[in-house]
Parts: structure tokens; sequence; C-alpha cells
């Protein structure tokens, strides 16, 4: 989801828990264009869902709340009227949201895609990856999982968002990868995914991460939860 700046924005969650990763940045964040493959390809323009104004019928209050964030804190707005109660979007800016599953992969047979190829955001600073379930590269003589690399220029963090393998990733959690330092399978699993290779596999992971060109702090909470 989409939420340009200064949207006035109410979270509504279900009942049980929700895990959100919220990317916040002060120059405006754009869909990512892939010009080799065109405007249809990996996100099709048409697949974005613009939401309908909904009068949730609220009880009147006395006064409304907004808070604002201000440079890692907040601040509160009141007002007599409500400020959700609109009657429709002026211009072209407006939130949106697409659904990870509504991603095309772009798929190769002979060799891994680099992950500059799921970019789906981008904005000053750092670029928003989305990585869908795919069929694997298909050449069995070819190297399906990523080399041993570094990325020298970029942090990376990822968050394992779903799998359809019961026995992959576990849903929730993180990876943050510092720039700098290598990372990939290594020679011992790559001999022992190389065996049970097959025709036909598919990626089965959902994920999305985020790789930014300034470096990373880990919070504590966030080390506890990548842990």
């Amino acid at each position: 989801m989409l939420l340009p700046k200064a949207t006035t924005f109410r979270q509504l969650p279900e009942a049980g828990d929700s895990l959100l990763l919220v990317v916040e940045s002060p120059q405006p964040v754009r869909l990512c264009e892939h010009e080799q493959v065109g405007r249809h390809t990996p996100i099709d323009p048409t697949m974005l869902e613009v939401p309908d104004v909904v009068d949730y019928a609220w009880p009147k209050q006395d006064e409304y709340e907004v808070r604002v964030k201000h440079a890692g804190g907040h601040s509160s707005i009141f007002y007599r009227n409500d400020p959700m109660k609109v009657v429709g979007w002026k211009g072209d800016l407006f939130p949106f949201k697409l659904n990870v599953r509504n991603i095309l992969p772009i798929m190769s047979d002979r060799i891994h895609v680099p992950p500059s190829s799921w970019v789906t955001f981008e904005a000053p600073g750092f670029v928003v990856l989305s990585i869908p379930p795919q069929i694997a590269v298909a050449d069995l003589e070819a190297e399906e999982l990523p080399s041993y690399h570094r990325n020298i220029d970029m942090d990376e963090v990822m968050l394992s968002h779903a799998d359809e393998d019961p026995s992959g990733r576990r849903p929730g959690s993180f990876r943050h990868t510092p720039q700098g330092i290598l990372h990939g399978a290594n020679e011992a699993y790559r001999a022992e995914f190389q065996a049970r290779r097959k025709p036909g596999m598919r990626r089965t992971s959902t994920s999305v991460g985020v790789d930014t060109y300034r470096p990373l702090r880990p919070s504590p909470e966030f080390v506890q939860m990548s842990s």
C-alpha cells in the first residue's frame, strides 16, 4: 500500500496479531519503471486499487484528533469536524494498494534473476522489492541459487511474508545484511540443493525487501525479531 505524504488515514486492523512493514520517506515514493520490459511487467497498472469512500457511521464526537509525525515524534491536532468524512478524491495524489499476488514475475530458464528485477517502489536513497513465488531456473546445468556475493552499495533487509511450503521460511521473519558483507548459499548447501533439483521446481516463498544506500542501525527490537 502506498500512502502519499500528508494523507489522513486511520488503521482498522482485524482481530488478532498484525505484522506491518512500514517504510517512510521524506521524498516521494513512486512505482519503479522497468523500461526494458514495458509498462505492464512486472506490475500491470490496471492491478492498482484506489480506495472507495466509505462511511463507517462512527458516532459523532465533540472533537477529532489527528496525530502528525514530526522528526520521529508525534503531535496532535484537534478538529470539530470529522476529517475522515470525505466525498472523494481531488487531483491525482491518492493512496493505492497492490496485491503482491498480482505481480508478474520476470523469469529466466538459464540464469538467476538479480534482485534489481524485483524493485516495486523507489525513492531517493532506497528501493522496495517484492519477490513472489515463481518457476525456478529450468536448465539443470545453470545456477538457480544466487552466487556468494556482497552488495557494496546498499544495506539489505528482507521480510518473509509467506511460504507455500510448510517447511520454508517462517512468515514474519527478518533478515538484515549490511552493505559489504558476503552472503548467499555456501558450497555445502549448493551441492545439497543441486542433488535434489528437478525440472519444474518452484520457488514457493513471498518476500518483501528494502535496500538502502545509507547504512542501517538495527534497533534492539529488530535484533530480537531477526534472531
